[in-house]
């Protein structure tokens, strides 16, 4: 089966689709991204899309006794936001999925330049690792809360979770990598090597399915950029490639 699927970049319904109506179909699957030929990857990062709301009280600006700034506590939960990655990310990478996902998206607060904003809204990606899930970065930034509202008086936010996605860490998959290595090795001359990427991708939902799952694809780079690009030598082995291995898997 050979399945083109919409809103990968999105909230991934088609591949939703695919795993919750077709699954009984499927033996096993590969994911196809612009990774390389021979690098198979058998786990990724999940990640999130969350809302951070921060709520003040509005006021005229001569009245600072009434007004509760909402972007000046948003400053302080994005400064520690900022620490937790810099102190807790960072020097703790996975070692296939490399430096857990962070970084801030959208902003939007106040109403104009006279008044205390009364709301303030931070939109941020954060990742999750093999054995975490997004519930654990929501404990970190309400304990962020916490410490703010202990110098912050009227401080008050809240989380609000767009999008979740687990991550990927590829189980029963060794059948689908044999017949993936000899066909590599076939139409490559090279053994390929299991990896992770810092990304998410639809791999996680057909693992979740229980179809075992991997990941690989032709050479690419300019990921989201007008000059995204393919490599077409390695696009026609990567034809070859997959008819080899699902002849040798549906044997």
């Amino acid at each position: 089966m050979v399945a083109l699927v919409a809103d990968e970049e999105g909230a991934s319904i088609g591949t939703s689709h695919l795993a919750a109506h077709h699954h009984s179909e499927i033996d096993g699957a590969i994911v196809l991204e612009a990774n390389g030929l021979t690098n198979v990857l058998v786990t990724h990062q999940g990640f999130g899309w969350i809302d951070i709301v921060i709520h003040g009280a509005a006021a005229h600006g001569s009245a600072p006794d009434k007004g509760v700034d909402a972007i000046v506590h948003m400053g302080e939960v994005v400064r520690r936001l900022h620490e937790l990655d810099r102190k807790t990310f960072v020097p703790h990478p996975h070692p296939m999925n490399g430096r857990t996902v962070f970084h801030t998206g959208t902003i939007v607060g106040g109403t104009d330049y006279a008044t205390y904003p009364d709301r303030c809204v931070l939109g941020i990606e954060i990742g999750t690792q093999p054995g975490e899930t997004l519930q654990d970065r929501v404990r970190e930034i309400e304990d962020i809360f916490a410490e703010v509202a202990k110098n912050e008086p009227g401080f008050r936010g809240e989380v609000n979770v767009r999008i979740d996605r687990n991550p990927f860490q590829a189980v029963g998959h060794e059948e689908l990598w044999e017949a993936l290595s000899r066909a590599t090795l076939e139409v490559t001359g090279k053994t390929p090597r299991q990896t992770g990427d810092n990304a998410w991708m639809d791999a996680a939902l057909m693992q979740e399915a229980g179809i075992p799952t991997l990941v690989f694809g032709a050479s690419g780079g300019g990921f989201h950029a007008p000059d995204e690009w393919v490599s077409l030598s390695e696009l026609a082995k990567l034809a070859d490639l997959l008819r080899e291995t699902a002849f040798i898997y549906c044997a």
